[in-house]
């Protein structure tokens, strides 16, 4: 069924907001109106900072449930474990693309073996120039005659039918003229890639550790997140209620279930200063929907979370598709089991009976 709601209107003076909706949230006030919010600096970097809890309990929660994984200190608070753990994240994913370049940098220069990039500049500076060039190695074959004519020209490799070369040439030598593809003159040669990659993975090795740390504090950073979502919730609405009387007035209205209204109404009562109004809802309102069903009804309120809840004020229709629901996905389920049985059956009979009955079985 849908639990019955009461709604509530108070108007009290906007500097006691603050502490007056830290209790009614306790007692059970929920849905508080709060109207258009626009979140100032503070509140932009709580934004954040819950959006980045959230996406590192998702990440913890499967690595403190990894198997084999060492005992560790988590750092000191919740802070720093956030803290850290935005800073390791980030440099992780830094180093990925990072390696991923250097994968790709170090296959491109693996045919051209390890040219030193110091010992190409030093040629450079005598006038003596090194140019990198690729083609099909039957056409190397067929102009190499010829390139050397004019030319010290130096077969590198040969990689899936593609010839490698290099072309030297002095101020002395003819104008470069080679039919073949041109390729940059290396900045850096594989080794010095290679040794970028091991850098990188060593690094990546600490900012796994610094996560690992992390997950040991797992539960205080999920305690973190309760406390900013909180925080944003109750500085949303104290920021945003409706300002009356040149500003020295607060309005808002929330909603409690009957059963919490009595503990608010007690709260209300040694408030004197705070005037309220407390009324049965209205279709117009539109109040939140609570649902409370029994141990078996209840057990399908999840499926009913999927979709549209009821309207305030209309039947849960709960309790009635529930069992509707169980026998239809029994028939789902032994409808898939028959089907299993038959094919299992007729793949052991298959070569076991005359060829007249197999087409049958298949």
């Amino acid at each position: 069924m849908i639990v019955p709601m009461m709604k509530y209107s108070f108007v009290l003076h906007h500097t006691d907001s603050e502490a007056f909706l830290n209790r009614l949230q306790e007692l059970g006030l929920v849905d508080i109106d709060s109207g258009q919010w626009t979140p100032d600096e503070r509140e932009r970097g709580l934004l954040a900072d819950a959006e980045c809890q959230a996406r590192a309990m998702k990440d913890l929660d499967k690595r403190r449930k990894g198997k084999n994984r060492e005992a560790v200190t988590p750092f000191g608070s919740a802070r720093e474990t956030l803290d850290r753990y935005t800073e390791a994240s980030a440099r992780i994913e830094a180093i990925d693309q990072a390696m991923a370049r250097l994968t790709k940098e170090i296959t491109e220069l693996t045919p051209w073996g390890d040219f030193p990039a110091a010992s190409i500049r030093a040629l450079e500076e005598q006038g003596i120039s090194l140019h990198f060039f690729t083609t099909y190695a039957n056409d190397f074959e067929k102009y190499a005659p010829g390139w050397r004519e004019k030319y010290i020209v130096d077969l590198v490799s040969e990689v899936d039918g593609m010839a490698c070369f290099v072309v030297v040439t002095t101020p002395e030598s003819a104008p470069l003229a080679i039919e073949a593809l041109s390729v940059k003159t290396p900045a850096a040669s594989r080794a010095d890639k290679e040794i970028e990659v091991i850098g990188l993975q060593n690094e990546r090795k600490e900012m796994e550790a610094i996560l690992e740390r992390c997950a040991e504090g797992f539960p205080a950073l999920e305690s973190l997140g309760n406390e900013l979502r909180a925080e944003l919730q109750l500085s949303r609405v104290s920021k945003t209620a409706a300002r009356e009387a040149d500003g020295s007035l607060a309005v808002m209205t929330g909603w409690a279930t009957k059963d919490a209204a009595r503990p608010v109404d007690a709260f209300l009562d040694t408030h004197p200063a705070v005037i309220f109004f407390k009324d049965e809802p209205t279709e117009e309102d539109d109040p939140p929907v609570l649902l409370k069903n029994n141990a078996f009804a209840g057990l399908f309120e999840v499926i009913a979370n999927l979709y549209a809840l009821p309207k305030y004020g209309t039947m849960d229709l709960t309790a009635y598709f529930a069992p509707f629901y169980m026998l239809f996905f029994g028939f789902c389920l032994a409808d898939a089991g028959y089907g299993l049985i038959y094919v299992a059956a007729a793949s052991l009979l298959y070569r076991r009976v005359k060829p007249a009955f197999r087409p049958i079985l298949k």
